[in-house]
């Protein structure tokens, strides 16, 4: 569904949801996503499940991404014995559909869900924090927790929206996703820090755990990298380097 939102850009988006029963106990779950998107060659349609493959070159340069959504995809329907096919046509759409075998259970009501924990104050004052992030599920899951530990964010979902606003803005620190539409992480991080001349700490996000993909991230002038999916754990090991970096910067001045 996310992709279909990304690459379509006028006409419709349909979703259906669909229960099939069997002979036994055990049910088909069906879903099927369609849009009237940018479509796929057939070409691509053959290598389209595996990691860190999109459509075509341009697609990470103008619409973000990785390309491993749809190889984890593809490999969370083969750990629960489901399957999944693509159709699609050049600037007609797509259609993504799969299944899944399902048990059928009782109806129970659910337990309550337990309340969030209270603010957790890492630092002195809340710090500013520019969060720079295509994706909005990633978005969400990096603005839950800075706001788990008092950081105030502000975010947005590209290179150039971020180089405007760190142009006139002053932020404590910086989260930079490494794929994203019109200018990617990488090359944002080397403007803030050789034209702009900006010190700001800049923490990368990056699905890719390549050796290459860090130091590219470190050379451009990153102080961290974070690898995704973005866990509690590592966030909260993140923030206490920069809590370091910070006691050591206030020492030496």
């Amino acid at each position: 569904m996310s992709n279909a939102v990304k690459f379509t850009h006028f006409g419709h988006i349909a979703v259906d949801v669909s229960v099939e029963k069997q002979n036994n106990d055990t049910s088909i779950l069906n879903v099927v996503v369609e849009d009237t998107g940018i479509g796929i060659s057939e070409h691509s349609l053959k290598r389209l499940f595996q990691p860190f493959v999109q459509a075509d070159s341009t697609s990470t340069r103008e619409y973000g991404g990785s390309g491993l959504g749809l190889s984890i995809v593809k490999s969370l329907l083969e750990l629960l014995s489901g399957s999944i096919k693509v159709t699609s046509e050049p600037g007609k759409g797509s259609c993504f559909s799969f299944q899944i075998p399902i048990e059928e259970a009782e109806n129970e009501s659910l337990p309550s869900l337990p309340k969030p924990k209270h603010t957790l104050q890492m630092f002195n004052e809340p710090l500013s924090v520019l969060l720079v992030e295509d994706n909005r599920t990633n978005a969400m899951v990096a603005q839950a927790f800075c706001q788990k530990y008092g950081l105030k964010v502000q975010w947005v979902t590209d290179g150039l929206q971020a180089l405007k606003l760190v142009a006139k803005t002053s932020y404590d620190l910086i989260l930079m996703d490494n794929q994203m539409p019109n200018l990617g992480g990488i090359d944002t991080t080397k403007i803030i820090r050789h034209e702009l001349k900006l010190t700001t700490p800049i923490f990368a996000f990056t699905a890719d755990a390549q050796e290459e993909t860090r130091n590219a991230f470190f050379n451009a002038g990153a102080n961290y990298v974070i690898v995704k999916p973005i866990k509690e754990t590592t966030f909260y090991e993140a923030l206490l380097f920069l809590k370091e970096h910070q006691e050591k910067k206030r020492i030496n001045a």
